[in-house]
């Protein structure tokens, strides 16, 4: 009995996760039956999908144990595929604010952003708080251009590297097995891999928080470590 709660105990992080992904799985069941445009929906795909998790998660687990650099490689390429796969199929147009935001940003190479700023009529006069961003833009226009394609592969290379935090953070913070299991959650979620055919400027303020997270963790490691050989 005591070997079989040892057991139970040890990978409990996978019993929750699993919980978690059937959870998340039912949920993204009903509001397909809500929606009927999404046809990807039945027990069939719902099997599927856990059996999926379960082969990301052993592979995944095994890859980071004996090569855990090829495993930090394996989080950016997955996720930059799924990401580009994504862009390819939806081939989202931008629209609404994030139309804007672009256009902001072409202005602002072409040097006409100035008066859109103090234009009372303009959208960057009221909501001013959007220009850093803008100004994020037109630097990566600068480097790259402006073509739509372009700004998409920086976009899935920004959240990519956020998974990547994801996964330190994670492993930092509580274990190896559960940065494991936060980088396949990340990797997976549909509203990420869905928002990543959008120019977002929440995507580049998630990476600015993951890694202000991710500095705050290692320095502070950093210090604990040496006040402990310190002491000793």
């Amino acid at each position: 009995m005591q070997n079989i709660i040892n057991r139970f105990l040890k990978n409990i992080v996978e019993v929750i996760f699993f919980c978690v992904i059937i959870a998340y799985l039912v949920f993204c069941t009903l509001y397909q039956n809500s929606f009927p445009e999404f046809k990807i929906n039945g027990i069939i795909s719902f099997l599927f999908f856990i059996f999926l998790y379960y082969i990301l998660f052993k592979n995944f687990f095994k890859v980071e144990e004996k090569h855990p650099r090829l495993f930090r490689l394996l989080i950016l390429g997955v996720s930059t595929i799924i990401y580009l796969a994504w862009n390819f199929y939806a081939r989202t147009q931008p629209t609404s604010d994030y139309e804007v935001l672009i256009n902001g940003a072409k202005e602002m190479v072409n040097g006409n952003f100035k008066s859109l700023s103090f234009d009372k009529s303009n959208y960057f006069y009221f909501f001013n708080f959007q220009v850093g961003f803008v100004v994020y833009l037109a630097s990566i226009m600068k480097l790259i251009g402006t073509r739509l394609v372009l700004l998409k592969i920086v976009e899935a290379l920004v959240m990519s590297i956020t998974n990547l935090l994801v996964y330190e953070i994670a492993s930092k913070v509580y274990s190896k097995r559960v940065g494991v299991i936060a980088s396949i959650v990340y990797i997976s979620l549909l509203f990420n891999i869905a928002g990543s055919s959008i120019i977002n400027n929440q995507h580049i303020a998630t990476l600015f928080i993951t890694l202000a997270i991710y500095i705050y963790i290692y320095t502070n490691m950093r210090t604990y470590k040496k006040t402990i050989v310190l002491c000793t």
